[in-house]
């Protein structure tokens, strides 16, 4: 393909040209579009992030409570430690 050669913003899809050889690879119209895309992308993949950590912290959430309940800390002021010492 020629440097020059008319491609699509990968942000607002409207048709461009590189101005420069060396700008061959360009895929955005303008710098402003740029830091748009990649901004929206972070957005996405913290989006993303938040809801795998919430859906860990449920299930260790759920792992607790049945762990105080095999342990009935509920009702237990004194916890034993494995060394037989009590707190």
């Amino acid at each position: 393909m020629n440097w020059d050669a008319p491609r699509k913003c990968r942000f607002c899809k409207t048709t461009f040209r590189p101005k420069r050889p060396q700008d061959s690879e360009q895929r955005f119209c303008c710098p402003e579009h740029r830091a748009a895309f990649n901004a929206g992308s972070r957005l996405k993949i913290t989006a993303v992030l938040r809801a795998e950590f919430q859906e860990t912290l449920l299930a260790l959430e759920k792992r607790i409570a049945a762990l105080e309940k095999v342990l009935d800390l509920g009702n237990s002021t004194d916890v034993t430690l494995r060394s037989g010492k009590t707190q």
